[in-house]
């Protein structure tokens, strides 16, 4: 016996194919990342950028990997309440030593609130050498996941 399709069955069926919500654009997960080499997480970030790649940084976030800051839309990036994100100046890993080409294309990832908050908390402006890893809390720049987005959470540095 055959099924008896309608006219009304394929209206339906018509109906939730269309009204299915798009698949959700992927996570991926920042947890205990220390960085590396900028060039590279600039290159990975665009890409991400360009795929509608979403992001959900759980502990912390660090030298390079701050360079997220500037290249993906701030509205695709969610923090745990306890993430931070970790900023010193750029290394030369040939030599080990501070470098100013590789601190300059860090910085200039960093927004106008970002390079605020380093001057005010630090009394950095990234033409400096400065060794030490400043941490500020991720929450001051992104939402808190599973929270809608509200701007910056407060001001603590730690």
């Amino acid at each position: 016996m055959q099924p008896k399709y309608t006219v009304k069955w394929f209206i339906v069926a018509g109906a939730l194919l269309f009204a299915t919500p798009a698949a959700a654009q992927p996570s991926k997960v920042i947890d205990m990342d220390l960085g590396g080499v900028v060039v590279e997480y600039v290159a990975r970030y665009k890409a991400d950028a360009r795929a509608g790649t979403h992001f959900i940084i759980k502990r912390y976030c660090a030298s390079a990997c701050t360079v997220i800051l500037g290249i993906i839309p701030r509205e695709r990036v969610c923090v745990e309440p306890a993430a931070a994100m970790g900023f010193h100046s750029g290394y030369n890993f040939f030599t080990f030593w501070h470098s100013q080409p590789t601190t300059r294309l860090m910085y200039k990832y960093y927004d106008a609130d970002v390079r605020a908050d380093l001057a005010n908390f630090f009394n950095w402006r990234g033409n400096t050498p400065h060794t030490e890893i400043m941490w500020l809390r991720a929450g001051r720049y992104y939402r808190i996941c599973g929270q809608p987005a509200a701007g910056p959470t407060g001001i603590t540095k730690d």
